[in-house]
């Protein structure tokens, strides 16, 4: 009986200790980031784990575009970021190698305050290096960021910009006449007077769109859809700690039944 309850006690001990590990993995911050230099995408949507760098106890755009260049950028952090403080907060002083100091960075398509300001888990930061030597590249971006289609169905996006009215306040509006770029080459898709325009990918796997404009100098947007087969499509299985929580409690269940019958014998 002592060996059973010893035996019970530390299949319970295990099944807690996966339990917070999965809880801890969900409560990870992770964000998505796209750093674009003068016009062009280097990296689109990454998905990056957030650490609190500089030990202020908040998770900030700071950390993120550390971590992201700590994750994809040749030689890190030191040697494609930076940032600092001024008169003005938290500053950057180079972004992808770059260190003309013409940088722009937006949260969740919105402006921000300084490089301090707090991100939270599924926030989207877009920085960016201005291709214009007066900063007159337009912040632009699709109300659809990421999507998952199967093959043979369409989709409508709109492409919106980010600017501001006469009295400065931020403001965004549709895009119209920016053409579509798939894979590096221009497309004949052309948004319209409302900014959207509707595709239909003719192959599965992963599509990233962006868009360029004859009359402006667009901050490149992005858009990734998957496509996929419909015969292709499987259930979504569990994560990694979800399938051992439920392997382990599978285990507990045979162990204890096991004791049980072998008690009554």
């Amino acid at each position: 009986m002592k060996r059973t309850l010893t035996l019970i006690t530390t299949l319970c001990l295990l099944l807690s200790l996966l339990a917070i590990g999965a809880s801890a993995q969900k409560n990870h911050t992770i964000v998505t980031v796209t750093i674009a230099v003068k016009g062009e995408l280097v990296a689109t949507q990454v998905s990056v784990p957030v650490e609190d760098i500089d030990g202020d106890g908040v998770f900030t755009i700071n950390d993120a575009l550390y971590c992201a260049h700590e994750q994809v950028y040749e030689g890190g952090a030191n040697a494609g970021y930076g940032s600092y403080t001024s008169e003005y907060g938290l500053s950057m002083s180079k972004l992808w190698g770059d260190e003309s100091g013409a940088f722009g960075y937006y949260l969740n398509n919105a402006s921000c305050m300084s490089l301090a300001d707090p991100v939270k888990n599924g926030d989207s930061i877009t920085a960016f290096v201005y291709a214009n030597s007066d900063w007159s590249d337009v912040y632009t971006y699709f109300d659809v960021s990421a999507q998952t289609l199967e093959l043979g169905q369409e989709i409508t996006l709109t492409l919106m910009a980010a600017g501001y009215d006469e009295n400065w306040n931020p403001i965004t509006y549709p895009v119209e006449g920016a053409t579509l770029i798939f894979s590096g080459n221009k497309t004949g898709f052309v948004t319209d007077a409302d900014g959207k325009v509707t595709i239909c990918p003719d192959t599965d796997g992963l599509h990233i769109y962006s868009a360029t404009h004859e009359s402006m100098t667009l901050v490149p947007p992005a858009c990734s859809i998957n496509v996929v087969k419909a015969e292709a499509e499987a259930p979504e299985k569990e994560n990694g700690c979800g399938a051992i929580v439920g392997s382990t409690i599978a285990l507990a269940t045979l162990l204890g039944c096991a004791m049980i019958k072998r008690k009554e014998n």
